[in-house]
């Protein structure tokens, strides 16, 4: 059995910080494509922190490669974003 832990998810419309529990990022990302869809009406970006501090921020394009079947899974895509930032930094 797998552990939950906890990931804050701040959404740049209303300024409100939402923790969400989950066993593996998919599981995460799915949370997160499942609030956008029911909350909120446009398009909005998300700031994901995990629980080791590492930041992100997502929006629905980024989720929609991960749901595309065949596409990139949860973990490449993250691992994608952290490569940016460091290549920016």
């Amino acid at each position: 059995m797998k552990t939950k832990q906890t990931a804050y998810v701040f959404t740049d419309c209303d300024g409100l910080k939402h923790p969400f529990e989950y066993e593996t990022l998919e599981s995460l990302f799915e949370e997160i494509y499942k609030l956008w869809n029911e909350d909120y009406p446009e398009e909005v970006d998300f700031k994901v922190t995990l629980p080791d501090g590492n930041s992100f921020w997502l929006n629905l394009t980024l989720m929609h490669y991960c749901f595309s079947k065949g596409r990139i899974s949860t973990t490449e895509l993250i691992e994608l974003i952290f490569e940016e930032k460091e290549a920016q930094a």
